[in-house]
């Protein structure tokens, strides 16, 4: 008898792919993801014969359901998470440039006035009009140097020329580029499918209708940035054979962002934390949720479909205790935009912003002796009475 062997979690790949149709496994190849755990499993539920039996006994049991749920957690990285984004918020990336990135073009970027100026007005899909002020853009190109590969925010902008703020860039001159993508929360359903595979038992698990309800990004100070995506699903399979076309295509390289290199503030109104009598920010948190719920129907075991609830965006934050700003702040119901810039070495990566915040009042407390006084501030993302939108997400 061959000898059992144990199986290790580390030689797990996990794979998706978008669906066409609710539900129905993509003929494309599968797309690696980078992750640190997952919990993608079909749970199935059965109950008890009520027959009433006179030797006490229960005479079988019947399926009622199998739901399909799980969460797939990662350390953010740069461009691997493109897609996930759009199925969470049900919209698609704002085209700019190529694949997101301007032509190379001549300009100056003035550190002291802070603008960005053109030597010509871009054009077509390069033109400068179709960046909004909030947004938030990177530099590269062969003339950019790693002090300016960093995210900025837009402030103004005209045919020729952008106004920042934000991070400090130094002067440049020369060809360069400017990279930027928008999502914004919309209601155009993306479903995928999902593939695991255990690699020394051969086994593939097949998620297919897999939507996303909710994500959470996770920022704590001196550690990597966390990301967790929540599914619903239709159904799911065990097979011996991948249900994607393989080898799966590779995941992006991006370096790990974290949080000491990787986010130099919070940013409220656009200025940062400490404009409000704030040391800093300790932890950030953002949960987006549609508030997804499975349907059931006759002859289905699993969903039929997935239903969209409203809209759920919330932010929550330990920080170093202010001067009494929030607590003022949250009595006036005063709404804040709130805006976090994410970046790799390379100044790659994600920021999020919420144009219309509202705060709940809070107040720090002295718990013990020896701590140094923060609290939580808890916060509701609403719909933007100008921008009309809850969250923006900006990939650079």
């Amino acid at each position: 008898m061959a000898t059992q062997r144990v199986s290790s979690t580390s030689l797990t790949t996990v794979a998706y792919g978008v669906e066409t149709d609710y539900g129905v496994i993509p003929a494309v190849k599968g797309k690696k993801l980078r992750i640190t755990g997952e919990s993608l499993a079909q749970t199935i539920d059965k109950s008890q014969s009520e027959e009433i039996e006179a030797s006490r006994q229960t005479r079988g049991m019947f399926l009622t359901n199998a739901s399909v749920a799980g969460n797939l957690d990662a350390e953010l990285s740069a461009q691997e998470f493109d897609t996930l984004f759009e199925a969470a918020l049900l919209s698609s990336w704002s085209a700019f440039g190529t694949n997101g990135t301007s032509a190379a073009a001549d300009f100056t970027v003035n550190p002291v006035t802070k603008k960005i100026t053109y030597a010509a007005a871009p054009t077509g899909a390069n033109a400068l009009t179709q960046l909004k002020p909030g947004q938030f853009i990177s530099l590269g190109g062969a003339s950019t140097t790693k002090k300016n590969q960093k995210p900025v925010r837009v402030t103004a902008v005209t045919a020729t020329e952008i106004t920042y703020s934000g991070a400090e860039l130094v002067a440049q001159t020369g060809l360069a580029t400017i990279s930027t993508g928008v999502l914004t929360n919309g209601v155009a359903r993306k479903s995928l499918t999902l593939e695991k595979f255990f690699a020394e038992k051969g086994l593939y698990y097949v998620y297919s209708g897999m939507q996303l309800n909710q994500f959470t990004l996770s920022v704590t100070a001196r550690e990597a940035v966390k990301i967790s995506f929540e599914f619903l699903g239709k159904d799911a399979e065990q097979k011996s054979v991948a249900s994607f076309t393989t080898p799966y295509t590779e995941s992006f390289d991006h370096p790990i962002i974290d949080s000491i290199l990787g986010m130099k503030d919070v940013l409220f109104n656009g200025q940062p934390i400490t404009s409000m009598g704030s040391a800093g920010v300790k932890s950030f948190e953002l949960t987006f949720s549609n508030n997804m719920e499975g349907q059931e129907g006759i002859g289905v075991l699993g969903n039929v479909d997935v239903m969209l609830g409203d809209v759920s965006c919330t932010v929550s934050m330990e920080i170093y205790a202010d001067d009494g700003n929030f607590y003022d702040a949250a009595l006036a119901q005063t709404r804040f935009e709130v805006a976090a810039a994410l970046y790799d070495s390379n100044g790659k990566g994600y920021a999020f912003r919420m144009p219309s915040v509202e705060f709940t009042s809070n107040q720090p407390q002295a718990a013990s002796k020896n701590q140094a006084l923060t609290f939580t501030l808890e916060g509701t993302a609403l719909m933007d009475p100008t921008e009309r939108q809850t969250l923006f997400i900006y990939r650079y």
